[in-house]
């Protein structure tokens, strides 16, 4: 179906599964998906985007633009999975 790489340099895993959190939006948004259950790693990551804040100074901006996305016209479900469990 596709894919993505980004070179983010040194950070964080928090601050990647962010980056793949928001990129995999981006890439499924633009072949007009409408129905998507997104598989993460981070229950921090997904407690972030839960809830209402922007979590931490730490990738805020990151989250800010994901919710954006999230409030778009298709329904999306962000749940977390543990590796072991990811098919």
């Amino acid at each position: 179906m596709g894919g993505f790489s980004k070179r983010l340099g040194r950070t964080s895993v928090y601050i990647a599964e962010l980056w793949g959190v928001f990129e995999g939006l981006l890439l499924t948004r633009s072949k007009n998906i409408n129905k998507l259950v997104m598989q993460v790693y981070s229950i921090a990551v997904v407690k972030s985007i839960s809830i209402n804040s922007t979590g931490n100074a730490t990738g805020w901006r990151l989250i800010v633009e994901i919710k954006k996305l999230l409030q778009l016209d298709w329904q999306v479900s962000i749940v977390h999975v543990y590796r072991e469990g990811m098919l």
